[in-house]
């Protein structure tokens, strides 16, 4: 496909790590057949039909991260489930790097952590400072690379902006 609409191709790959989520979301559950209506049947799939904006990887993020607290949750105290934890701040930091709509999770994962927690103010805090480092470290070395690349010299004006809303599914399929 020609290099302008690329990102189209983003869109279709964030259709992929939603619906990673979803099977991952409905193994080994009694009522799988009832998660289909999660993935089939909302109008936000059309995000994932080569959309041309970050929403479509955002919103699968954002997901992504739901599942991530999910698992943590009914799982019993671990490392396992500490890890979850880790894992859901760090698809969040990532969506928020997509669209800072997803930074609106933020209360949902802090009290994520304090239900973990066992509501322990020592194992809050610790698990906090784990959780929230990951998020800062994700969203900073990706923040430290534009800014350093902001410097180099890179055009931007025929990139993703000006292109049409909606990538053609014959230009993902044609020769051109």
């Amino acid at each position: 496909t020609e290099a302008r609409n690329a990102i189209g191709l983003y869109s279709y790959f964030a259709g992929l790590v939603h619906l990673a989520a979803v099977i991952f979301f409905l193994k080994n559950r009694q009522d799988w057949m009832s998660g289909w209506l999660i993935l089939f049947f909302t109008p936000v799939m059309a995000l994932y039909a080569g959309y041309v904006e970050s929403y479509s990887m955002a919103r699968a993020l954002i997901f992504t991260t739901i599942v991530s607290g999910w698992t943590a949750i009914n799982q019993r105290a671990s490392r396992a489930r500490n890890l979850w934890v880790v894992a859901a701040a760090a698809t969040a930091a990532i969506a928020v790097l997509h669209h800072l709509l997803a930074g609106l999770m933020l209360p949902a994962l802090i009290y994520l952590v304090w239900q973990i927690s066992n509501r322990e103010r020592k194992t809050f805090l610790r698990l906090s400072l784990v959780a929230g480092l990951t998020g800062i470290c994700i969203i900073s070395a990706v923040y430290l690379g534009f800014l350093f690349s902001s410097h180099s010299g890179l055009v931007f004006a025929e990139s993703h902006v000006g292109t049409d809303g909606m990538m053609p599914a014959g230009k993902l399929l044609s020769p051109r």
